[in-house]
């Protein structure tokens, strides 16, 4: 287990990598040190680093208590949460951040890095994550990490295991903020808690999965859809503390025709989406699944506040109203003190992603009653 640094600015590839002295100086040389689960790739913010083709992960592994971690850090190297940038040197069609072969790969973190695909008026298609359908790429975890202006995807995951991301942004891209999972080669599991979807072309979050726990997050001004899945092999979603607001189709669009499959919908708010709030479908599966709509909030969306065939739906104590947020049109999701949101579900629990605008945590206030990602 050996800690590496790369130094944009004063390092050198020539050197060993081996401390913050010695750093690489670009990421491509840092990637190629990991070779053992528990190494650490530190990445150095003092520039932007631009790169002119495919950052490959190298095809090893770590373990479940030895992640191998790319982190940013500041231009001193302390992991203070400062992003590391990484942008492509100009237009590159199909090229990937990750390892793209069949090789199973697995426990890897990302934290602290902005991809960035803008370059020179140019922008990079797909340029953050990979093709392969039958890539097998388990156990990845993203924190703090930025993906964005991408000429199409943001981030393009087909197959995967239990893949979390926390804190992360997709936005301004082209098509999808994020897409996981593709027709054929179904992932299992994803956790996403406390990200940002918004302004993306078609959908901020398009998955195809076994497993869905989304919590916290705000989706806003995608094209299409803030959250879509197609549930044909799905068993599980659970939407707990969203926000979804003014997205050009529904807030949350749930499509197919599946058995067996539970839906979980507690105390998220759908506001002026241009369809639906909550769209669930009409497929005839409806009679073999089962969604619990619990405490929601739905307000001004277009088509109708939700729409679904489930016939074994249990609903409780969802509301309408202006949600009072203190400036949607800025993005700002936090709650006036009169919002209906405000501790508007049992137990003083607020509805959507935010708390109020002057509580004591700043920002919005702190997030109550949501999920955790498994780190």
């Amino acid at each position: 287990m050996t800690d590496y640094w790369v130094r944009p600015t004063n390092g050198l590839d020539a050197q060993s990598g081996l401390s913050y002295a010695l750093a690489k100086q670009t990421t491509s040389a840092g990637l190629a040190l990991l070779t053992t689960a528990g190494d650490n790739l530190y990445l150095c913010a003092e520039a932007d680093e631009e790169i002119g083709g495919a950052l490959t992960w190298p095809a090893v592994s770590g373990t479940a208590d030895s992640r191998i971690q790319i982190i940013g850090a500041n231009s001193g190297g302390t992991v203070d949460g400062t992003q590391y940038v990484i942008k492509p040197s100009g237009a590159w069609s199909g090229t990937r951040l990750m390892q793209d072969s069949a090789t199973v790969t697995s426990y890897w973190s990302m934290k602290n890095v902005d991809l960035n695909a803008s370059a020179n008026s140019q922008q990079a298609a797909n340029a953050f994550g990979y093709s392969n359908t039958n890539a097998n790429k388990n156990y990845r975890y993203f924190e703090n990490c930025w993906f964005h202006e991408a000429s199409s995807h943001g981030f393009i995951n087909y197959r995967g295991l239990n893949y979390s991301y926390k804190n992360c942004r997709f936005y301004n891209n082209g098509g999808h903020g994020l897409a996981n999972g593709a027709s054929g080669n179904l992932g299992q599991s994803m956790y996403v808690d406390g990200c940002q979807f918004y302004d993306n072309t078609t959908v901020g979050l398009q998955a195809l999965l076994e497993y869905y726990y989304i919590s916290n997050c705000e989706f806003w001004g995608n094209g299409e859809e803030g959250f879509r899945s197609n549930t044909n092999s799905c068993r599980f979603i659970q939407l707990l503390n969203n926000t979804f607001y003014d997205n050009g189709h529904s807030g949350v669009e749930i499509s197919g025709d599946p058995t067996g499959l539970v839906r979980e919908f507690y105390r998220n708010t759908f506001v002026s989406n241009g369809l639906y709030g909550l769209d669930e479908g009409t497929g005839s599966g409806d009679d073999h699944q089962s969604s619990h709509i619990y405490e929601n909030h739905f307000y001004n969306n277009t088509s109708g506040e939700s729409r679904g065939g489930t016939r074994s739906s249990d609903i409780y104590g969802n509301i309408a109203g202006d949600p009072l947020f203190t400036d949607a049109a800025s993005a700002d999701f936090s709650l006036q003190s009169t919002s209906p949101l405000f501790q508007g579900a049992r137990n003083s629990m607020n509805i959507g992603a935010r708390g109020l605008a002057a509580a004591g945590g700043g920002g919005g206030g702190p997030l109550i009653g949501g999920r955790l990602v498994r780190g």
